[in-house]
């Protein structure tokens, strides 16, 4: 019931009270709706639709205000605010008001002009929500909200009704599905799923639920024994006998002969005729038809099959020595005898196949099987959906329209005598018997369809399986065939007699045993009349038994080892101790196949012509004979594609390394790999390889070669049998030594245009692979075609493209599987791109062969310059080669003599890159060789010299060779050691394979000329080195390769020396340290912040030190190492360097600001510079700074003054003042920053060193889209142009004061002396501006840096500061405002203690890195060129072994004794060596000293949380120095992995205070 009270606005308090603590007023429903226009009523708490949602989850599908309220029970809502924005998204019923049916109890309060009026909604009661009018909503913990609608009503009661209608028939299935259970308890075999049974465990595949069923039956026959097994499908069962001696009781039954429901697919089709009908009327016509199949009726048939048979082995000669579906051949042929001797009509499908009446037979079997074994096609209805029955009905017209065609054709020839006896059909007799009979027109067609349909499909079936199983077994196939001729003498076109097929008995038993593993019908099904007693079983009346001969014939208990073919299981002998109900194929009993013997004979007849004139192969005997190699057959359809993937440099290396797995295990010598359904030989030894390189049949290619068909054509790479033969015979003169040293002067001459082009690109990254390319093209082109390409100069001629275009796609074709089928090639644009090269190739080809071909005619060709075109062009006629057989070769040799030559040679620099001591020694042996004159050209003399480049030359191709795989397509089984592989297979012939063979090259990996030795080479099998293949099929240039190889690497050694990132990790292996996380190295478990990650690395530093003394760190940061040293000592070298003083790559960020200035520059321009600069640094120099310096620093107090008892950032109060000093001192110009802090330059320098540095330590912000995208890209630049205005200007402005005299002497800037030395040093505008710049950043930067940590320090140490304190009074008294001179500066020994203290654990420049130029040698390792070597002052003034509490702040250790104990490379916060800071001293000691000494004498600085409460500077927060520091980019470098810092953890409370970043040096200022 609906209770409404109304009451005063709510008092502060909770509003969930009960409501009975509020004085209510009772209202009723119309006082309710009078002031809040809220509709109640009640409802039936019965009503159906009761069901509930907590209001938790409530959604209020109605269109409420943003001013609705809701306060609902935290205990009942802990998500609601997540749901409340969901009341405001569903508009879905913005017409209606939401209504709720409550189940417990909730209160509304809603709202009322004069306060707010609560609801009690109890159980049952039904509540419109008022539209627009604010409310609160209580519930009681356990209160449930349902959410209904009108249309919601609507459908409950549509269902309601469906319910009650359909109740009485679903009672009634219950009973009949509980009958059946009752029956079927007793029987074997489970129920299956719940409601399907087992319609999902056997699919609905008519190829799969047979194997399936056969496995079960096994199964439960091997466990229990059964002879009888249970399925259900759905709410029906299925009892399957599984042997002859339960079978019988079925088909002996004169009474059970009803066929099952699965045959009321074929009624429309076939009606109910002999294999359908049932009771009396199955009965008569059996006794009617039985006559017809009379042995002397028979006999006639024999011609007619004989005839159909010769036609089809006929037909198929066309197609011998390809992969034929047998399956259609034999349908044709066997629907072309049923036809005619059925209907006595000639239907000629074999030839025809596209007849009408012939495609709707083959439909309706096809969609007949269909119906039957989708069980979502059963229902008529289902199948007019999805088009199956429209299918179905068009095919059934079109059959029955012939049958009836035919039926009243041979009815009038029957009644005219114009059919002749010895031709009689099934139809005639048919009519014949019509009035006897009773037959009508339609119960002929039944007959006549019926034989039609059984006639040709059963036959067919075992004819198909029978030839399969024969091209599986070839002896068996063999024995068959020997008995056929036998039988039928040397004529192959005698036809069979009757007499002929008694004798043939081994034939019989070898279709009588396809029969038994392969029955024509697998299935056969009957509907019980009755309750039949089935062995020890009572099987109830209507059930369905289905009668497998499948499930049979291959009963392991009947059959041992069923799934073997054997054809003696049909020995009398064996035939006789088996039940005769065991071999069931034309089913038994009274209703047993009418058509037997027909079949019998027809499928004899068809058999022996097709064994005499064929012979049968299946890859089923392929698989046989690949079963006994080892190999397993990888991904299901797949193989091993994936496995080795699709990249041509990764899947050599996956075949490596599963090969030598192979082989430490079980020393196997060849291997099997599957590529979807065809495999692969692979042999992994020259002594297995021998047998197929040296035959000199097995020369054909494999199918991978066909790409090339099109460009290449069939010339000597890809021809095989007498063409190839003959090619070869041709073209080996061609190669003779003779021949090769006219081309030697070539080589030499297209070597020395290599290297001299490479002079350019000399002390840089180079990919030699392109470059040696266009040589070895440079130098086949010439020698083949005689033509000069000079494609080293022109490498963009369309034919050069072309020729790399036709390699890179012929090699991707071959590489993806997915590009094998030509209609994906031409889908993707692959063929297309191939087309268009070729065309562009082969047209330059014939080009040059016609004007060739001329020249040799006019006797222009010169007898020292003949090339291999000429040699051909010569035999041409003598030959008989045509211009196309001459381009095909060319362009073979085009192909072969540049592509094999530019990889070795490729590889062989790689190789000596990553070895330098080989490359040294093969160098050596080149010098001497040419006598040390390095422009000598090599001669055959000279090139047998070469021994250990010889080599290295095969070594190099022995670990990459130039043809890592070739193939060859066996034409016949082959033995290959122990194993027969068959015809037809692949052998996949893999130099790299076999190069990398474990147990024939130990550490075979690794790179090792001395393999080569002469004893070495003795000691392998010939055919275990195949760069160049081997055999009568090798390469017919590799000596020509071998030349060209030497001269050009020749050429190359004298002139250069190779280096590569191999040698930089072989060098970096030896240096400890790990490599961090894939790909990302260290990047990410060291972070972007510079103080953790500097933290993190001195833990580890400090780790390490401790456990194995490591005095250099290394750490990987995206591919790239980069190497720490952790002491002085380690670092002394580098630092010392002249020649390593390159920065590393992380200051091209300031670059754009920057420019090339000191701090970026290298090499020359920087000694240059540093040279110039020094002298401006001088003390004479710095004492005119001293009074500028006392100036700014006594704005800075005097502006501290302003502030004192409150809080003040300290860094951003010397940072100003540190920008004053640097302006005046570098520019002349007086900035005023620490009174203007919002000018545009200030604030663009600010932004500068912000971003710059950010951009530095984030690695993805290294890539300049990303910067883009984040806009930091923008926001720089915006900077660096306000900068570059303000100091262009400045520039102009000093200059025109200089030559006005307006300058005086004793106020010059830096960038006077800049303008003084312009005219001698050269020096443009762009490069005052560059140096300008450069002291702003740094003089500015990193002395404000130092002394904003120099305060946080003396601000934590109160005692030290006090001291400092006194020192500084003890010198000036009590003189606040007295300056401070040079003088003064040796005053101050314990407050220049202090800063450098705080410089050693906050160094103003945390990281310097640099790039090394050569290998360099640092402490016991050698450092690798182009590595990244990072200099950390912060790292080495916190190494622990140096500084023992390296984080603790004491002054002392700077005392000169304690100094003078140390290294001093161990204290560098200005870096030292030749690139040390060039204002380092005294310069920033000046700036420290003054600015300190003012501060110290006008104030203290004290920590927030310091108990002393007297003249305080407070410090709190934290101070993010780092983070705006240009160097400290360097630790974005710097990485290691999380479990090195497990120490980290346990130390953080100690070091917190100063490890941890913070925002600034926030203080009070008092007055002393």
């Amino acid at each position: 019931m609906v209770h409404i009270w109304e009451k005063d606005p709510f008092p502060h308090g909770d509003p969930r009270l009960p409501h009975h603590i509020f004085p209510p007023r009772r209202l009723t429903p119309d006082d309710l709706f009078k002031k809040t226009g809220a509709n109640v009523w009640k409802v039936n708490i019965s009503d159906p639709v009761s069901v509930s949602k907590r209001v938790t989850t409530l959604k209020l599908e109605r269109g409420f205000g943003r001013e609705d309220i809701f306060i609902v029970d935290a205990t009942n809502s802990n998500n609601f605010a997540e749901r409340l924005d969901e009341l405001y998204t569903i508009r879905a019923y913005r017409d209606e008001q939401a209504k709720m049916i409550l189940d417990g109890e909730i209160y509304f309060d809603i709202e009322n002009g004069d306060g707010w009026i609560r609801v009690l909604c109890e159980a049952g009661d039904l509540l419109t929500i008022p539209e627009n009018k604010a409310f609160r909503m209580t519930t009681t913990p356990k209160t449930k909200i349902i959410l209904i609608h009108r249309h919601t009503m609507i459908f409950f009661l549509i269902l309601i009704g469906i319910f009650i209608l359909f109740f009485p028939r679903f009672l009634r299935f219950v009973q009949i599905v509980r009958h059946k259970k009752k029956y079927s308890a007793k029987v074997p075999g489970d129920e299956g799923l719940l409601f399907l049974g087992h319609i999902f465990d056997f699919e609905m595949d008519p190829t799969v639920m047979p194997n399936r069923l056969v496995v079960k039956m096994n199964k439960m026959v091997k466990e229990s024994g059964v002879q009888i097994m249970k399925l259900w499908f759905f709410h029906d069962n299925l009892y399957v006998p599984t042997n002859g001696e339960t079978i019988k009781h079925v088909l002996d039954s004169n009474e059970e002969i009803t066929k099952g429901e699965e045959y009321d697919i074929l009624v429309p089709w076939l009606g109910k005729g002999l294999l359908i009908s049932t009771g009396d009327k199955w009965r008569s016509r059996r006794k009617m038809l039985t006559p017809t199949f009379h042995f002397s009726m028979l006999d006639g048939y024999i011609s007619t099959m004989n005839r159909h048979a010769k036609m089809c082995v006929e037909l198929l000669e066309e197609k011998a020595g390809n992969k034929v579906d047998m399956y259609p051949i034999v349908k044709m042929c066997a629907l072309d005898i049923i036809c005619e001797t059925t209907m006595g009509k000639e239907l000629d499908s074999q030839r025809q196949p596209k007849q009408p009446y012939v495609e709707a037979i083959v439909n309706l079997m096809s969609l007949g099987t269909e119906i039957n074994m989708k069980f979502y096609l059963w229902p008529k209805f289902m199948r007019y959906v999805l088009g199956v029955q429209q299918k179905f009905d068009y095919s059934l017209a079109i059959a029955h329209n012939f049958t009836r065609t035919v039926i009243a054709e041979r009815s009038e020839a029957l009644e005219r005598g114009e059919v002749e006896s010895n031709k009689r059909a099934f139809l005639d007799m048919l009519l014949e018997l019509k009035d006897k009979h009773s037959l009508s027109d339609e119960d002929i067609r039944e007959e006549v369809d019926t034989f039609m349909f059984e006639g040709h499909d059963t036959t067919a079936s075992g004819m198909g399986w029978t030839v399969w199983c024969m091209a599986c077994n070839q002896e068996i196939q063999e024995r068959a065939y020997n008995e056929i001729m036998e039988v039928l003498g040397d004529d192959p076109d005698r036809d069979l007699t009757r007499e002929d097929m008694g004798k043939l008995i081994y034939l019989e038993r070898c279709i009588k045993e396809s029969m038994r593993i392969f029955p024509p019908v697998p299935f056969v099904s009957r509907q019980l009349q009755n309750d039949l007693q089935c062995g020890e079983y009572l099987l109830p009346q209507h059930a369905n038994m289905s009668i497998s001969p499948f499930v049979i014939h291959r009963n392991e208990s009947i059959y041992p080892n069923a799934m073997q073919y054997n054809p003696d299981n049909f020995l009398p002998e064996k035939v006789a101790t088996r039940n005769a109900y065991d071999y069931i194929p034309f089913s038994a009993g009274p209703r047993n196949c009418i058509g037997q013997k027909f079949a019998q004979y027809e499928e004899k007849i068809i058999m022996a012509w097709l064994l005499r004139r064929f012979r049968f192969e299946s890859n089923d005997h392929k698989k046989r004979l690949s079963a006994k190699i080892p190999g397993d057959e990888g991904l299901f359809l797949f193989g091993h594609i994936f496995e080795f993937g699709m990249d041509p440099q990764i899947m050599p290396f996956r075949a490596v390394t599963k090969m030598n797995g192979w082989v430490k295990k079980s020393g196997i010598q060849l291997m099997k790999l599957w590529f979807f359904h065809d495999n692969s030989y692979v042999p992994t030894s020259g002594e297995t390889l021998k047998y197929i390189l040296d035959s000199n049949d097995e020369i054909t290619k494999g199918d991978e070669y066909e790409v090339l068909v099109q460009w290449l054509g069939r010339g000597l790479l890809i021809s095989t049998g007498d063409k190839w033969r003959t090619r070869r015979k041709m073209l080996t003169p061609t190669f003779h030594f003779s021949m090769l040293d006219g081309y030697i002067s070539t080589m030499n001459r297209h070597s020395k245009i290599c290297v001299d082009l490479l002079e350019d690109k000399c002390d840089s990254k180079v990919d030699m692979y392109p470059v040696v390319k266009m040589c070895a093209l440079d130098i086949i082109c010439e020698t083949t075609m005689g033509k000069e390409l000079d494609s080293q100069r022109q490498p963009n001629q369309p034919y050069v493209e072309a020729i790399v275009n036709l390699m890179r796609i012929g090699t991707e074709v071959g590489m993806k599987f997915y590009l094998w089928p030509q209609f994906m090639r031409y889908l993707l644009g692959v063929q297309q791109e191939f087309d268009r090269f070729n065309v562009v190739a082969q047209k330059f080809t014939r080009n040059v062969i016609a004007e060739r071909s001329a020249s040799l005619l006019k006797g222009d060709v010169e007898s020292n310059k003949r090339a291999f075109l000429d040699l051909l062009l010569e035999q041409k006629e003598r030959q008989n080669l045509s211009d196309e057989d001459i381009r095909e070769e060319v362009d073979t040799f085009m192909f072969e003599g540049h592509d094999t030559t530019s990889s070795g040679l490729g590889w062989a620099v790689w190789c000596f890159a990553c070895h330098p001591e080989i490359q040294q020694r093969a160098y050596e042996e080149v010098m001497e060789a040419i006598d040390n004159e390095p422009d000598r050209d090599l001669s055959r003399e000279d090139m047998g010299k070469l021994e250990y480049l010889e080599r290295c030359i095969k070594e190099s191709m022995r670990l990459y060779p130039p043809v890592p795989f070739v193939s060859r397509q066996l034409q016949n089984d082959f033995t290959l050691g122990e194993y027969t592989i068959p015809q037809h297979a692949n052998i996949a012939i893999s130099p790299f394979t076999v190069h990398r063979n474990e147990s024939i090259y130990p550490n075979a990996n690794q790179y090792d000329p001395d393999r080569f030795l002469p004893e070495k080479v003795a000691a392998r099998n010939a055919y275990d080195y195949i760069p160049f293949s081997a055999g009568p099929r090798n390469c017919i240039g590799q000596k020509f390769a071998m030349y060209e190889e030497k001269i050009i690497l020749s050429w190359l050694l004298r002139r250069y020396r190779f280096e590569t990132d191999e040698h930089k990790k072989r060098l970096s292996a030896r240096i400890p340290g790990d490599e961090g996380s894939f790909i990302l190295g260290h990047v990410t478990q060291l972070g972007f912040d510079p103080q953790v990650i500097a933290s993190r690395i001195i833990t580890k530093m400090n780790r390490e030190n401790r456990e194995i003394g490591h005095k250099l760190v290394k750490l990987w940061f995206l591919g790239e190492n980069v190497y720490m040293p952790t002491c002085g000592e380690t670092l002394k070298d580098i630092l010392d360097s002249s020649e390593e003083i390159t920065k590393g790559d992380e200051y091209a960020v300031f670059i754009p600001w920057l420019g090339r200035g000191l701090l970026t520059s290298t090499g020359d321009k920087w000694r240059s510079r540093r040279k110039m600069l020094t002298p401006t640094f001088h003390f004479s120099m710095l004492d005119g700074y001293v009074s500028t310096m006392n100036r700014h620093a006594k704005i800075c107090v005097q502006l501290l003054e302003e502030k004192a008892g409150k809080e003040v950032d300290m860094y951003s109060v010397v940072k100003m003042c540190a920008l004053d000093i640097i302006c005046e001192a570098a520019m002349g110009k007086e900035l005023d920053s620490q009174h203007h802090p919002n000018q545009p330059y200030v604030a663009a320098i600010l932004d500068l060193v912000k971003l710059g540095t950010e951009i530095a330590i984030k690695f993805y912000l290294h890539i300049k889209i990303v910067r883009q995208i984040v806009g930091i890209e923008k926001a720089y630049g915006e900077a660096m142009v306000v900068a570059h205005a303000f100091t262009k200007t400045v520039i102009a402005e000093r200059a025109d004061a200089l030559s006005r005299g307006e300058v005086e002497r004793n106020k010059r800037a830096f960038l006077d002396m800049l303008l003084e030395q312009r005219e001698k040093q050269n020096l443009s505008d762009e490069d005052i501006r560059e140096e300008v710049d450069t002291f702003m950043f740094e003089g500015h930067d990193t002395t404000s840096a130092g002394l904003g940590w120099t305060i946080w320090c003396l601000a934590n140490h109160p005692h030290v500061q006090e001291r400092a304190y006194r020192e500084v009074i003890e010198a000036f008294g009590d003189n606040c405002d007295l300056d401070i001179g040079r003088e003064d500066m040796g005053k101050f020994a314990y407050l220049d203690r202090c800063i450098k203290e705080a410089m050693r654990i906050y160094p103003p420049v945390p990281f310097v890195s640099r790039q090394l130029t050569k290998d360099f040698p640092l402490g016991k390792y050698l450092l690798p060129v182009n590595s990244q070597v990072s200099i950390s002052p912060f790292v080495v003034h916190r190494n622990e072994s140096i500084y023992p509490n390296a984080t603790q702040y004491d002054p002392d250790r700077f005392l000169p004794e304690n100094v003078a104990a140390r290294n001093a490379y161990d204290y560098i916060p200005f870096s030292a060596g030749p690139r040390n800071c060039i204002g380092q001293s005294p310069c920033f000691f000046l700036k420290y000293l003054v600015t300190f000494v003012a501060t110290l004498k006008n104030g203290n600085l004290q920590d927030k949380n310091s108990l002393n409460s007297k003249r305080r500077l407070f410090l709190h927060g934290s101070f993010d120095r780092l983070n705006s520091h240009p160097n400290s980019f360097c630790s974005s470098k710097l990485k290691k992995k999380s479990e090195l810092f497990r120490s980290f953890e346990s130390q953080r409370y100690a070091t917190e205070a100063i490890l941890r970043p913070i925002d600034g040096i926030i203080v009070n200022v008092e007055r002393r």
